[in-house]
């Protein structure tokens, strides 16, 4: 209805709409809307969010690419960014457009040159999808709660409708992943299932936030690779493949899993 669409409606953020924080590794735009969530608490105190995680994907970057996601406020970019090779890319993607401004604003504060933003969602095919965008029980805008809804209508008031792309398309063909960090509120397996010419082809490390990923799953979907859960911390899972990657297969030889 025209009155739920009218309710999801923004402003373009400006100056006055953000705090700038500073910890070790960089410095980030985060939106005032949020000042009370546990991340921008964090980086008040000039602290990490999820060290752990990060010291474990710059050490995993070696000589190739990193995709990560939900950018949020950026808040991952210049640690990782710090430890890419030369020639490397980060490929990183957020459809919350508040959120999206924030990364923007990060990514530009510390000069960020080898990271790529994507407004979008990732998931298993390209379409569109509602996202939350509104804390319904606090009437602001949505941190965490942010989230793809498949069953939502992106005319329900606190939604909005975004474009979904796999990561896949998100990453030139020819480029090395060595590393996929997800922590995307509950979608993480349909956006893993978009990146399967990555995986199949190059079998990265994988940082999943949540439960719901296991090695089960992992092993219907991706055999070849032989994903073995390493550790659990800060929320995520982090996977290895304890197969070697082989060679996509020519022309008239199977590559299919």
């Amino acid at each position: 209805m025209a009155e739920s669409a009218a309710a999801t409606t923004f402003h373009a953020p400006s100056d006055d709409d953000f705090d700038i924080r500073s910890n070790e590794y960089g410095t980030y735009a985060v939106p005032k809307a949020y000042h009370m969530r546990v991340l921008p608490k964090v980086l008040e105190r000039g602290k990490v969010y999820e060290p752990k995680t990060i010291q474990y994907i710059r050490d995993s970057a070696a000589d190739g690419d990193i995709v990560t996601g939900g950018a949020f406020i950026g808040d991952f970019l210049p640690a990782l960014s710090k430890a890419m090779a030369p020639g490397r890319l980060i490929h990183t993607f957020e459809p919350n457009p508040l959120c999206f401004e924030a990364c923007r604003r990060t990514i530009a504060l510390n000069q960020l040159e080898n990271v790529r933003l994507n407004a979008v969602a990732v998931g298993h095919k390209p379409t569109k999808l509602p996202l939350r965008v509104e804390d319904f029980e606090k009437g602001e805008p949505a941190a965490a709660q942010s989230a793809i809804n498949a069953r939502a209508s992106a005319s329900d008031a606190g939604y909005i409708e975004v474009d979904v792309k796999t990561i896949d398309d998100l990453v030139e063909r020819g480029r090395k992943v060595t590393v996929i960090h997800l922590d995307i509120e509950g979608f993480e397996r349909q956006a893993l299932r978009g990146a399967v010419r990555i995986i199949r082809n190059q079998h990265p490390k994988l940082v999943v936030e949540g439960r719901r990923t296991t090695v089960e799953w992992l092993e219907r979907v991706f055999p070849r690779a032989g994903y073995q859960m390493i550790g659990a911390w800060e929320k995520n899972q982090i996977f290895e493949a304890a197969n070697p990657a082989v060679p996509r297969a020519r022309a008239g030889q199977s590559g299919k899993d």
